[in-house]
């Protein structure tokens, strides 16, 4: 058997976009992201809508794809955001 978290749904911290400061956490499959949430708002009008959402709505609000787990943190269902947080944090 397989000790790998892809397959044992385990999810991990990922090891460069996780930020002792960060205000938003992002879980994606068997990845977590602690990243900040107004670098997202400010760059992504997807997240700025799902942040604001998340922020002030009642969980019904949220988008489909998106669990809110509590204020500052979100379960993503979809979508590269690596590939956003490689963009957003290219000098980190």
């Amino acid at each position: 058997m397989n000790g790998d978290s892809q397959t044992n749904g385990i999810v991990s911290q990922h090891p460069i976009y996780w930020f002792d400061d960060g205000s938003f956490i992002l879980d994606v499959q068997t990845q977590r992201y602690k990243v900040h949430k107004t670098l997202l708002s400010r760059h992504s009008k997807y997240f700025s809508q799902v942040l604001a959402a998340v922020d002030g709505a009642t969980p019904g609000d949220v988008p489909s794809q998106i669990k809110a787990v509590h204020r500052s943190a979100v379960l993503v269902q979809h979508g590269d955001v690596e590939t956003l947080l490689q963009h957003l944090y290219h000098d980190a």
